[in-house]
């Protein structure tokens, strides 16, 4: 009894100081934040308006790891400092610091998720929120190529979210990148160190 007491004060005041500081408490470890599917799926829901087609759109399984992200890259430059408080980066930053396996709960009708991704497909980050969860942002990368290519081409774009009246809306994008990469290269072409 008095253990379980003096357990549930220590959460009381850690939750108090998180507050008080403008974060979030820690998230479960193993599992996304919920509220990051609700942003996942408001940005396939633009991307299907963008790309104007019905076809199911294959999403990777697993949250990027950074991949295209330049060792100096800095999301605060992505956009304004004061559409992107400083929560929303560090956040963001600490949800990228590994992959995440992604879960089939997303609210959008033409989509499907796949582990072995064929040549066309979209891949998230991890979600940033602000301690409200009112802004997010979230990396899409688009990654294809045609069925007999050796090269894969990847873009990515931050996406800048707002949830008014309880809905999440794409507010702006930023930072765009792009590269090509090299995919099945011919063993007589390939480099060994």
């Amino acid at each position: 009894m008095k253990t379980s007491l003096v357990v549930t004060i220590a959460s009381v005041i850690l939750f108090a100081v998180w507050v008080a500081r403008g974060q979030s408490p820690p998230r479960d470890p193993e599992r996304i934040e919920p509220e990051a599917y609700r942003v996942y799926s408001e940005v396939l829901r633009s991307e299907s308006e963008r790309l104007a087609s019905n076809e199911a759109l294959v999403i990777k399984d697993i949250t990027s790891d950074g991949q295209l992200k330049l060792p100096s890259f800095d999301l605060g430059k992505c956009f304004n400092p004061e559409q992107v408080p400083t929560a929303v980066v560090e956040n963001f930053k600490i949800a990228n610091a590994r992959s995440w396996q992604l879960e089939n709960r997303l609210e959008h009708d033409t989509y499907k998720f796949e582990h072995d991704v064929p040549h066309n497909y979209l891949q998230f980050s991890a979600v940033g929120f602000n301690p409200d969860k009112t802004l997010a942002v979230v990396e899409l990368i688009r990654s294809s190529a045609p069925e007999d290519s050796t090269t894969i081409e990847q873009t990515s774009d931050f996406v800048l979210l707002g949830k008014q009246r309880g809905k999440w809306q794409v507010l702006k994008t930023g930072c765009h990148t792009s590269r090509v990469i090299l995919s099945n290269v011919p063993s007589g072409l390939q480099q060994t160190h």
